[in-house]
Formats: C-alpha cells, sequence, structure tokens
C-alpha cells in the first residue's frame, strides 16, 4: 500500500494545531495563530501482534524524543527486529513539528508591517520540537499503540 504523506502531513498540521490552540492565550495577538508545516523525517511500519510487543517492550538503550538521531536510531533498530511477513497493523510517523505563527483566517483585516514582521521574529526564533503519529493500517489516527 502506497502512503499518502500529504494526507499524512494534514492530519499532523491538524493535531498541532489543535494543541496549541488553547495554548498562547496570552501570548500571541487575536490576530495570530499558530499553524504547523510538519516534516516527516522517519516512519515505523509495524507488522502483526509481535510488532506490538516490540515496541513495548524495554529497551537496553534511552530514546531521546527530543533528538532526531536518537528516534531514527530507535526506529532503526525496531525495524531490523520486525518480522515483515506478518500483516501490516499501522505506523509511526515521526516528525519534525515546525510549528508557525500565521495570520489567523479569522482576523479580517490586512496586517501592517509591523505584524508581518513579528510573525517573522517568531517564525525564525522556533525550538526544534518532534511528535509522532500513529495510525492503523487504514491511516487512520489513534491516540496510543494501546489501540492497535
Amino acid at each position: 500500500m502506497e502512503i499518502d504523506l500529504k494526507n499524512i502531513n494534514d492530519k499532523i498540521k491538524q493535531k498541532i494545531e489543535q494543541h496549541y490552540s488553547n495554548k498562547f492565550v496570552y501570548a500571541i495577538p487575536d490576530w495570530t495563530m499558530i499553524s504547523a508545516l510538519p516534516d516527516i523525517f522517519i516512519t515505523l511500519t509495524i507488522h502483526g501482534k509481535n510488532g506490538i510487543n516490540l515496541i513495548k517492550q524495554k529497551l537496553d538503550f534511552e530514546v531521546d524524543f527530543n533528538s532526531k538521531e536518537s528516534l531514527e536510531y530507535y526506529v532503526n533498530f525496531l525495524q531490523h527486529k520486525m518480522d515483515i511477513q506478518e500483516k501490516i497493523i499501522g505506523y509511526i510517523f515521526f516528525y519534525k513539528m515546525n510549528a508557525i505563527a500565521v495570520k489567523d483566517v479569522n482576523y479580517t483585516l490586512h496586517l501592517t508591517d509591523f505584524q508581518e514582521k513579528e510573525l517573522q521574529k517568531f517564525n525564525q526564533n522556533q525550538v526544534e520540537d518532534y511528535g509522532m503519529l500513529i495510525t492503523d493500517c487504514d491511516l487512520n489516527v489513534l491516540d496510543s499503540t494501546n489501540e492497535f
């Protein structure tokens, strides 16, 4: 099955926007909203019940979920142990969030030069932040791996 990455990116963007929708209430102006340009950098394909057990097992190394390299190492470790002969039951997409400030779609006025500069300033000062999206084999979003 070919994975529709545009669809997955849209789901990730929606998840990020939903996450930030009730945060920064006083920290950003009413003409601004937080959106995202997610960047999927690695995908773990989960095969069968053994794949579920594999991703839930204790590891003999630490995974830093704030480090792209650590996440890539973790996924590669799991992929090498995965029995690809079993049926695909889901995916875990790891992505860089790339949260950005944009003009709120409900703000009807044109932004001033000052407001545009504020958006640029906010977007230039972002820290690297990573997330993951868990889906079943039909790409329906799951809240956790316990839903497999």
